[in-house]
Parts: C-alpha cells; sequence; structure tokens
C-alpha cells in the first residue's frame, strides 16, 4: 500500500508539507478548468463537467460524456468475426491498447475520467483473431476493489472522502492508475508488455492473458512513489512515499531498433526535474544513459527524438495549489496555472554514442 509508512513519518511529512509549500508566484496566470466537486464534499456525478458552463459547446450534453465513460468487465480470451480481410504482413501480430476502464467506485463517481483505473485489451490477428480485456491489478486496485471503496488519493481529485476527508491531510501519495498506454517490445523470448502511467512505474503484463505481474523497477534501479525528492537522503524520501515517474510515451527509433525511455524526479527544495533517458535494445540491453536537470518542476509530458537529439517542449504552468494539494483539499492536477504570455521553451539534449550503464550527463541547450 502506498498509504503505509517508515517509523518517523509523521516528523518527515511536516518537513515535506513546509518544503513543498514554498513557492513563487510568476507572471500573470490562468487556472486550468477542472471537474469540480457535487455538494458536501462529494465526488462530481457526471464524467467531465467544468466551472463555468460556457465552456460546453451548445451541442454537448455532460450526461453524453458520463455514459461514454462507462465502467466495463473482463472479457475474453473470445473469437471475434471479421469483415474484409487482415493484410497478410499483419497475421501473428498482436495489438494492445489501454486507457481508463473504471470511472466509479462503492457507487462514487470519479472526480476526473482520467482518473480511471486502467484497462488493457489485446486483439491476437490471426484466421480467427481472439480479444481478452483485464483491468490492471496494481496494489491499489487490488485494495479498492477487495473494499469496494475509494481508498487513495489521484491526480484529478479523486480521493477518500472526497473533499472533506481528513485522512487526506498531508498525504501526498498518488494512485498508480496504469492507465495511460501500453508498450510492447522486445524480440522473440525476450518480449515485454507493460501498462504505463504518467506519474508512477510501469505494470508488466502476460503477452497472451493479461495477467498483472507486478510494478517494473528494473532490478531495483527505480522506486515506486509519488516523484518528489526533498534531496534530505533516501530514507527521508523513502519514508515520505516518494520516489520516480516513468514516462507514459517512451518512443521507438526504428533506424537504430531502440526503445528510449525516461524517468523523472522533482527536486522540490531547488525547483527543478531531474531526468534519466536510457536506451534499450531488442533483447532488453540498456545501452547509452544520460541524466540531466530541467529548470521546472512540472516534468514535460511527451517528447521525441531525432538521430542526434532528445527533445522536450515545456510545459509553461505553475503549480500554485500546493497548500490545497497538502491539506487534502484538491489533487495536483487541480492546482495547476497556464503562465499566460510565457515564451515556449525547447530542451535539446544530446543523444550518446557510448554504450555505458550509469548515467553520464549530456550536452544540452534551451531555446
Amino acid at each position: 500500500s502506498l498509504l503505509s509508512a517508515a517509523p518517523g513519518a509523521s516528523c518527515c511529512h511536516a518537513v515535506a508539507c513546509a518544503a513543498l509549500v514554498i513557492t513563487r508566484r510568476r507572471r500573470s496566470t490562468r487556472r486550468c478548468a477542472y471537474s469540480p466537486r457535487g455538494e458536501a464534499g462529494a465526488q462530481n456525478d457526471t464524467a467531465l463537467s467544468m466551472t463555468d458552463a460556457s465552456v460546453w459547446h451548445r451541442f454537448s450534453d455532460p450526461e453524453d460524456w458520463r455514459r461514454a465513460y462507462a465502467t466495463v468487465s473482463e472479457f475474453g480470451p473470445v473469437q471475434v468475426e471479421v469483415e474484409g480481410e487482415i493484410p497478410a504482413d499483419l497475421i501473428g501480430g498482436t495489438l494492445y491498447r489501454s486507457g481508463p476502464g473504471r470511472f466509479d467506485r462503492g457507487g462514487v463517481r470519479y472526480n476526473h475520467v482520467i482518473d480511471g483505473d486502467g484497462f488493457v485489451y489485446s486483439i491476437h490477428l490471426s484466421s480467427s483473431p481472439t480479444v481478452v480485456g483485464r483491468f490492471v491489478k496494481t496494489a491499489e486496485f487490488v485494495q479498492e476493489e477487495e473494499q469496494d471503496k475509494i481508498m487513495f488519493r489521484s491526480t484529478f481529485g479523486t480521493q477518500p472522502g472526497g473533499a472533506d476527508a481528513i485522512r487526506n491531510v498531508f498525504d501526498v501519495r498518488l494512485k498508480n492508475l496504469a492507465n495511460t498506454t501500453s508498450v510492447a517490445w522486445g524480440r522473440g523470448k525476450h518480449a515485454r508488455l507493460y501498462a504505463l502511467f504518467e506519474a508512477g512505474l510501469p505494470h508488466r503484463l502476460s503477452l497472451d492473458r493479461l495477467d498483472t505481474l507486478g510494478v517494473e523497477t528494473f532490478d531495483g534501479e527505480l522506486r515506486p512513489g509519488t516523484a518528489v525528492s526533498l534531496g534530505l537522503g533516501p530514507w527521508v524520501d523513502q519514508a515520505l512515499g516518494f520516489g520516480i515517474q516513468h514516462t507514459a510515451h517512451p518512443h521507438v527509433d526504428i533506424v537504430g531498433r531502440r526503445l528510449v525511455s525516461w524517468w523523472s524526479q522533482i527536486l522540490a527544495l531547488e525547483g527543478k526535474a531531474r531526468i534519466t533517458v536510457r536506451e534499450w535494445d531488442e533483447v532488453w540491453n540498456p545501452h547509452d544513459t544520460v541524466e540531466f536537470d530541467l529548470p521546472t518542476e512540472l516534468v514535460p509530458h511527451d517528447f521525441c527524438l531525432t538521430p542526434s537529439f532528445y527533445i522536450w517542449c515545456e510545459n509553461r504552468l505553475s503549480f500554485t495549489g500546493r497548500a490545497e494539494y497538502l491539506l487534502g483539499l484538491k489533487g495536483p492536477a487541480e492546482g495547476l496555472e497556464i503562465e499566460q504570455g510565457a515564451q515556449n521553451r525547447f530542451h535539446l539534449v544530446q543523444r550518446g554514442a557510448s554504450h555505458r550503464h550509469q548515467p553520464h550527463a549530456p550536452r544540452k541547450a534551451t531555446v
């Protein structure tokens, strides 16, 4: 459970709260609009709604969105019919898709569709295609399934007891939803399948039945938990439930046949983020690894790569909702504000040519 803490965690939480509240006002901002909660702090009853009703198109109905994002059930493997003909060069392959699949728990609607629990399905392409659909059985999902209630905080404001629950105060740990995307990589017996999440570590799944095999730490190199560090030592971070977040958007270098992935951690007292990039070959041997800092606490969502560079476009946002997040009033995504008028910043990081497993500092530039 991400809610468990080592001895001394209460003192550490106090230190963390004092550090995380420190923030500086930047230039004029506009608040991002996310779904509000209903009366008495209950989770909102609609899947998508925003504070200002004018944001809705005149032909749009929130009820339609609620029905579109309805909780699904696991299925398969079952055979499906094919209309037309599957291209010959796709026969024998498998398509994996993933996204949110559960939007309520114990009769309570989640605060936002992106807080939905991860669901993965596969289509094995053959003369008689079969499909399988499974929820990703994260540790948090299993506990909530057993209790049939919301037990963990999520990024977009879903949390135990809604906005009024005192138990959420100073608990900055977030549920790993495993709901963003999936990636299959590797040749032959080395093939692996992962369900990925924007703010946590990957979960490895079996290729055929989509059984959850466990959270991936890459032989202990990565630590589960909210991706923040106070820089006071690993035991402090561990006691607070702090760890690493792995990108949900790795990319394939189709020329070099590499999977390029990265992970990050916010250095809260320094106002920046530490990024580590690694390239994996088709048998999951690690190749060039680089590590560097970005001058922002808000880690970019995605990246791209060229033969010579990794490139990030920085989200020009400010996290002005720290106090509300720490006091259990809002999820972290509800406290973001757009920096109006701020110029885009692109971070170019040179790809290396070494084959070292240990990270090294690359050449980089910001424009």
